[in-house]
């Protein structure tokens, strides 16, 4: 039997003291957890392909090599960082397993507070939608 969390918040880069990967992956472990997914509002946020990177290169680095570890990259209201965003899912399947979009205000400055902003994201999303939900 396979148990996944997908929500967990690791805190490495600037929160460290918070929690991190290597942590958070021993405490899964010991608990049975199979692979777990983290969100992006960390400090920098995983917006960028060089935080994601740089967050994929800790999560290696960890002694803990039997749970799986995945992200979800996160995305605000610029267009080309939502392409680049998607773009992550298709280049790094593996450990980019979904997007997150924060319609509050998180950790990271990362929230998509007004309406109109999150109706540019889900349009600039739409560009990337492979099924046809007219037919």
């Amino acid at each position: 039997m396979y148990i996944a969390d997908v929500h967990i918040h690791a805190r490495d880069f600037n929160q460290r003291s918070k929690e991190t990967i290597d942590h958070a992956l021993k405490v899964a472990r010991r608990a049975g957890v199979s692979a777990v997914l983290a969100m992006p509002n960390t400090d920098p946020t995983l917006s960028s392909e060089v935080e994601v990177l740089d967050y994929k290169n800790i999560a290696e680095q960890s002694s803990v090599k039997d749970v799986y570890f995945g992200v979800y990259a996160a995305v605000t209201k610029d267009p080309e960082q939502i392409r680049t965003a998607v773009k992550m899912t298709e280049k790094y399947p593996d450990f980019v397993k979904g997007l997150k979009l924060y319609a509050g205000h998180s950790t990271g400055n990362i929230g998509v507070i007004d309406i109109r902003d999150q109706y540019l994201v889900f349009d600039t999303l739409e560009d990337f939608l492979w099924l046809d939900l007219e037919e």
